[in-house]
């Protein structure tokens, strides 16, 4: 039995039930908050795990980032000089528990650094990074466990969505 089926059930028994009508009224409001509060406390232990699951060093799945791509996509990535495909597969993305990141990359033999911070809203399900100096990022996670992280910048196609793996 879900939640609404025995939200129901609960409401048939208090409507007859030879109880004064305010008294069952009173039950039923206790029963709504009851169930809003456990409601409330689920999206925020979701919210609570995924920060847990974020927290650690990620870098790009270059395979999963290929595979992803349509093929004329696919095409242009493996013609791109050898440097840039390695400095992709170098590159790291580091949460850290105090709500800071730091990307690393490396390019033209300099390695290359940005730092903000992070924090998770709706539930766990939207990230957004501020980057030190300005500019703020929402990202929508698609997919967050101990193995993958795939992300997605809010208001782009499926087809920008970033593919990470721990580093």
């Amino acid at each position: 039995m879900n939640i609404l089926e025995f939200e129901g059930f609960f409401s048939f028994l208090v409507l007859y039930s030879d109880k004064p009508k305010i008294v069952n009224q009173n039950i039923q409001l206790s029963f709504k908050l009851l169930v809003f509060v456990g409601l409330l406390s689920l999206y925020a232990c979701q919210e609570d795990n995924n920060r847990k699951l974020l927290v650690k060093k990620w870098k790009v799945s270059v395979e999963e980032l290929i595979a992803s791509m349509p093929k004329e996509e696919q095409i242009r990535f493996r013609q791109l000089p050898p440097d840039i495909k390695k400095n992709i597969a170098i590159g790291s993305l580091e949460f850290k528990s105090n709500g800071t990141y730091i990307i690393s990359a490396g390019f033209a033999g300099k390695q290359n650094m940005e730092r903000g911070r992070w924090e998770l809203r709706d539930g766990g399900k939207t990230l957004v990074t501020k980057r030190v100096g300005g500019g703020d990022q929402v990202l929508e996670i698609l997919e967050l466990s101990s193995e993958r992280l795939i992300i997605n910048p809010k208001g782009k196609e499926e087809k920008t969505k970033i593919i990470l793996v721990p580093a």
